[in-house]
């Protein structure tokens, strides 16, 4: 069974490297607007791959699934995120309801949602319409992720209750210890793996 330091590690290279670190490459394309550049439109996989953090964090902190109360731990996330965002509960759950879900069930945003990568703020309501710069985002969530890493880290009594949450989320979400690399020569099934292009 794996440690304390090992869940820790598994989920910061998966979390870090897999999802934010990705995310970070694509959001210098995007903010770059290079019309050159394919990847100038990537503003969309970016929310694809980044709106799953508040609902994460939030259960990861829970210490506890988020099982048929997906809303509300997003809710909680986005707080913890944008604990200063002035955003009402309804604001928020629109956030969801048009960006999170609009991306997980129909892969684009509901209603009247754009993109703006000149806005100075992640998430920003424009005359009913919810603006977002996905960059500013993944700025904002790496550095949540950092801070809450570091506490993970963090071997003082204080963040004792942190740890213990942490470990009843990872332990019940039964994420496997380091989950096989997406570059590994072969899949669980032995089909070879696609060739990355240097």
């Amino acid at each position: 069974m794996a440690g304390f330091q090992e869940k820790v590690a598994t989920f910061e290279h998966h979390v870090s490297v897999r999802q934010i670190g990705i995310a970070e490459r694509l959001a210098a394309s995007f903010e770059c607007g290079d019309q050159n550049d394919p990847l100038m439109e990537s503003g969309f996989v970016i929310l694809s791959a980044v709106m799953a953090y508040f609902e994460m964090i939030a259960q990861a902190k829970a210490g506890t699934t988020s099982e048929k109360q997906s809303t509300s731990f997003f809710l909680s996330g986005f707080r913890d995120v944008y604990p200063n965002s002035g955003f009402s509960e309804d604001q928020i759950r629109t956030v969801c309801g048009w960006v999170r879900c609009g991306m997980y069930h129909d892969a684009m945003p509901k209603f009247e949602t754009y993109l703006d990568r000149n806005l100075t703020a992640a998430f920003q309501w424009c005359n009913g319409n919810l603006c977002i710069n996905p960059a500013q985002l993944v700025r904002d969530v790496r550095k949540h992720f950092t801070e809450y890493v570091a506490v993970l880290r963090a071997s003082d009594a204080a963040t004792q209750i942190t740890h213990q949450m942490f470990v009843n989320w990872f332990d019940g979400s039964q994420i496997p210890p380091f989950p096989r690399s997406t570059t590994a020569i072969t899949t669980p099934m032995g089909t070879p793996a696609p060739r990355i292009p240097r």
